[in-house]
């Protein structure tokens, strides 16, 4: 794809080969996506071991339906991811089998370098090759979405486990409140790890998609605004990708928003409950368990993620389409 993409270009002006630059988005961010997942699989595998521990370590009976909760929403987020990215993939893959079945006409899935379209088995032969292609970037795309997603669930669910233990502590200096104190303080240390890890394997992505949505949102847009006689096909691939990575953005932007959120509550939820008849030695250990959430959990590395960003790229998006827009007219102008 990227090939013909250079030789479009080459053949052409900018303004003309849009659209392809636009279809290759995609399924250059997979590829992107699936390598990452390959570089930080073990410490994706540390933070998910570590999610375990403290799922098991949850035996309070009253804390069943938060662990339920939880559970369900990381389902949840799974088969969207699953289902959305499966439809994604069957419209690419039917898209040519149904203009040869109505039209007669043969097309290929994606345009790519050579061409190969000329005969019958030249069409099959690339249509299974794409098809195939296709199939992998669809799936990857969203898998390392999926793990973000999942364990972001998962550390929610941890925080609400951890809110409702502080609330219901009460230090009086027996043995039973300093076991219950330590019991806090392992998972208060063990959602910040898990917090640290997710945020060193997910910082590439993170700035990646930024990236990616700001070119692909203001592609899209401006091709569906300017460039005259888009077709049906166009037009439903454009609104397509384009829906997906936004909603795709709002979620990383959601998650990161409201974890950094929940971690910044716990000194609050220490403070409130009922410690002013503990030892000394239970209100220093709560008080430097206070002072762990004083350092902010940012996600995105040197791309803070939070709602503001999600506003931001959409900003950002608006004026490169602007700058699109100039530049097309700057060039009518000249002819």
């Amino acid at each position: 794809m990227i090939i013909a993409i250079i030789v479009k270009f080459s053949q052409g002006d900018i303004m003309v080969n849009l659209f392809s630059v636009f279809g290759a988005g995609p399924g250059v961010v997979g590829t992107f996506k699936i390598v990452q997942c390959i570089r930080y699989r073990k410490p994706l595998k540390k933070a998910m071991d570590l999610l375990d521990v403290m799922m098991s370590e949850v035996d309070e009976l009253v804390m069943e339906p938060i662990v339920r909760k939880g559970m369900e929403r990381c389902w949840i987020a799974f088969v969207l991811c699953l289902f959305f990215g499966s439809c994604i993939s069957i419209h690419w893959l039917s898209r040519p089998l149904l203009i040869l079945l109505f039209y007669g006409e043969r097309t290929r899935i994606i345009d790519t370098w050579p061409v190969f379209n000329d005969n019958w088995f030249q069409w099959s032969l690339t249509f299974v090759f794409q098809a195939s292609n296709v199939c992998f970037c669809g799936h990857t795309f969203y898998i390392f979405d999926n793990v973000y997603f999942c364990i972001s669930e998962s550390l929610l669910c941890q925080l609400k486990v951890l809110k409702y233990r502080l609330t219901h502590l009460k230090l009086d200096g027996s043995v039973g409140s300093n076991a219950a104190l330590e019991i806090c303080i392992k998972q208060h240390t063990q959602v910040l790890k898990v917090c640290d890890l997710l945020k060193f394997s997910s910082e590439g992505v993170i700035m990646f998609q930024c990236i990616n949505t700001v070119i692909m949102l203001c592609t899209g847009i401006f091709i569906l605004t300017l460039v005259e006689h888009i077709n049906f096909n166009v037009l439903l691939n454009l609104g397509e990708i384009t829906l997906v990575i936004i909603i795709i953005l709002f979620f990383y932007c959601w998650y990161s928003n409201e974890i950094a959120f929940q971690c910044s509550e716990l000194a609050t939820y220490a403070y409130m409950m009922d410690w002013t008849e503990g030892t000394s030695d239970q209100k220093k250990k709560l008080l430097n368990m206070m002072t762990m959430p004083m350092q902010p959990v940012i996600f995105g590395g040197i791309v803070e993620m939070n709602l503001n960003t999600f506003i931001n790229v959409l900003k950002t998006a608006f004026s490169y389409y602007n700058f699109l827009v100039a530049a097309n007219a700057g060039g009518d102008h000249g002819k």
